[in-house]
C-alpha cells in the first residue's frame, strides 16, 4: 500500500514538473533571486566558474510577471537524499528575509549577461547520474521508471535551461565538499540540499561531471 501511494505521488510529480517546464518555454527572464553567501558556510568558490547556493533555492522572475521557485525539495524513498524541483509561487519572498535576503543577481552578477533578453527554448529535467549507471543518457517512461523508485540514487539532480541564443545554464543539486588535505579542492556530493550553477560544459568537466544523467517522460 505504501509503495502504491509513493508511486502515485511520483507520477503526479513527473506530470506537474512537465507542465511547469512547458509553461516556462518561450518566456524571458527578468530576475534571478538567490543568496550566495551565508554566515557559517566557509566555502569560497569565487572565480571557480560556478555559482554556489548554500540555501538550496532560488526564485526566477519572468517578463510576464510570474515567479518560479527552484529548490532541493524532492526526497528519495528512504529520505535523506535530495533532488531538485520547480514550483510556481505567487510572491517572491525568502523563507527568512531578515537573515537570508534574496538579491536579484540577474543585475548584480555579470555571469547572467549572456541570457538577458533570451527566451527559454527547452528545459531538461535530469535524474541522478552514476559513473556506471546503465541509465545515463536514456529517456524513461513513467512506467519504466517505477521499478527504480526504491533506489536511493533515483532522484532528480539537475535542470538544464536551453535559451534561443544557444546558451545553456545547468542547475545541479550538489554539495561541494573540501578535501581534507587541500581546502581549495572540492569533491561533489550528489543528492545534497545545496545548488551549484554552471554556465559552460568545460566547467562541468573540470568538476568531473562527465554525464548529465537520464530523463523521465510524461505519459
Amino acid at each position: 500500500m505504501q509503495r502504491e501511494k509513493f508511486k502515485s505521488w511520483f507520477d503526479t510529480i513527473i506530470n506537474q514538473q512537465f507542465q511547469l517546464r512547458q509553461e516556462l518555454v518561450g518566456q524571458t527572464l527578468e530576475g534571478i533571486y538567490y543568496t550566495s553567501k551565508v554566515d557559517g558556510w566557509d566555502i569560497d568558490l569565487t572565480d571557480s566558474g560556478v555559482v554556489h547556493l548554500p540555501l538550496g533555492y532560488l526564485t526566477i522572475a519572468t517578463t510576464t510577471g510570474h515567479f518560479y521557485r527552484m529548490d532541493t525539495n524532492y526526497q528519495s524513498w528512504c529520505g535523506g537524499i535530495f533532488g531538485i524541483l520547480l514550483s510556481k509561487i505567487d510572491v517572491n519572498e525568502s523563507h527568512n528575509p531578515n537573515v537570508f535576503p534574496l538579491v536579484n543577481q540577474f543585475f548584480q552578477d555579470e555571469t547572467w549577461d549572456n541570457i538577458k533578453g533570451a527566451k527559454i527554448k527547452q528545459i531538461d529535467w535530469n535524474w541522478k547520474r552514476e559513473p556506471n549507471c546503465k541509465l545515463d543518457g536514456q529517456i524513461l517512461s513513467i512506467k519504466q521508471a517505477h521499478k527504480y523508485l526504491v533506489e536511493d540514487s533515483f532522484v532528480p539532480e539537475s535542470f538544464l535551461f536551453h535559451f534561443d541564443n544557444d546558451i545553456s545554464v545547468f542547475f545541479f543539486a550538489l554539495e561541494p565538499d573540501a578535501l581534507f588535505e587541500d581546502e581549495k579542492t572540492y569533491t561533489l556530493i550528489s543528492g545534497g540540499e545545496e545548488i551549484l550553477i554552471f554556465f559552460d560544459k568545460a566547467d562541468l568537466k573540470r568538476w568531473n561531471i562527465n554525464t548529465i544523467g537520464f530523463q523521465i517522460q510524461q505519459e
